[in-house]
């Protein structure tokens, strides 16, 4: 995906899934008027959740329960130093100004585990986290060098040359969840719970086979309302 002004592509990859859903099989039975003894459609139910969860997540472009990513660029931040009048030579980290925060998707950010740097020549190094500052406050969450440090100047690998692995979201238990997500979810899963024949997704040909992806058509309207806050643009 493309990043902000200044942020070359970045993708990211789960590393470790959250443990817990940001509600219980019991808040979902109680919303749509299911008995705890009724354990007939507990296996659907739980899966219907987790659907609704990814599809909300993606609508939001957020992780509502704790969970590791690794996101990958190409390069660090930066942007092209002013025109010369003349001819300058060196790497291209000798031609850019390295020192723009690096914007890190999937709000809200709890921490950043690593960056690594990736060389042409195989190698990898660590940044030390002394080296950099974490901003947890702002949305998207931002990663900013010391103004006495520097980003590993060894020339890079020509992709994913640059690894940012970090953890995100409202906490490790669902109730750490804003009350509107959690009222969302709630609003999706009894929308897909009543239009069981229904398709709950598109369907994309890959190769010789197809997948499904939800589309933010696909959330309830009153759902999306309620998300709509949440979301987060511009990343």
């Amino acid at each position: 995906m493309h990043g902000r002004r200044n942020q070359p592509r970045w993708r990211t990859t789960l590393t470790t899934a959250a443990v817990e859903l940001p509600l219980t099989l019991a808040e979902v039975k109680s919303h749509l008027g299911i008995g705890d003894d009724d354990e007939s459609n507990d296996v659907n139910l739980m899966g219907t959740l987790r659907a609704c969860t990814e599809a909300c997540e993606r609508y939001t472009r957020r992780s509502f329960i704790n969970t590791t990513w690794t996101m990958f660029m190409d390069r660090f931040p930066g942007r092209a130093l002013p025109w010369w009048d003349g001819v300058r030579q060196g790497a291209d980290t000798e031609l850019t100004d390295l020192t723009e925060a690096i914007f890190v998707p999937r709000p809200p950010l709890v921490s950043v585990t690593h960056i690594k740097a990736h060389t042409q020549a195989g190698t990898t190094t660590t940044v030390l986290a002394a080296d950099y500052i974490v901003d947890t406050a702002s949305e998207p969450g931002r990663i900013a060098l010391k103004s006495t440090k520097s980003w590993p100047t060894a020339a890079l690998r020509t992709i994913n040359g640059v690894e940012v692995q970090f953890i995100a979201g409202y906490g490790t238990a669902g109730s750490d969840v804003p009350a509107p997500i959690r009222q969302a979810l709630l609003i999706c899963v009894g929308d897909m719970d009543s239009n069981r024949e229904g398709s709950p997704a598109k369907f994309e040909k890959v190769g010789d086979s197809s997948i499904s992806r939800f589309g933010p058509d696909l959330i309830p309207v009153p759902a999306a309302n309620l998300l709509n806050t949440y979301k987060v643009w511009g990343l």
